[in-house]
């Protein structure tokens, strides 16, 4: 029971609150990145199924019913990486070529 503020959106962005702060770059990108990440984080543990007590809690505090779509098992990992990993890099692809165009039209 330790670990099930990790898997909740709100203990989750109180971490992200307390720990911004401990980078130095931009407070509002690092902040942005570092829930982007455990959003997906959320997201992928949500499609999968436990055998037992399910990890994602998406109302907690105010309920300790774990919210899951039971699409996959946790080994079964690629189904998730691979099309993350796809869209990261048309993502990457995207803002390269974005900031490309701004710095032309400078």
């Amino acid at each position: 029971y330790a670990l099930i503020p990790f898997h909740a959106p709100f203990g989750l962005f109180l971490l992200t609150i307390i720990i911004t702060p401990l980078f130095k770059h931009n407070y509002k990108k690092t902040f942005s990145l570092i829930s982007m990440g455990w959003i997906l984080h959320l997201i992928a543990d949500s499609i999968t199924k436990h055998i037992f007590m399910g990890e994602t809690f998406f109302l907690l505090p105010f309920s300790f019913k774990s919210l899951e779509a039971g699409i996959i098992w946790p080994e079964q990992y690629l189904f998730v990486l691979v099309p993350l990993v796809v869209i990261y890099l048309i993502t990457n692809k995207l803002t390269k070529k974005a900031n490309f165009s701004k710095k032309q039209k400078h």
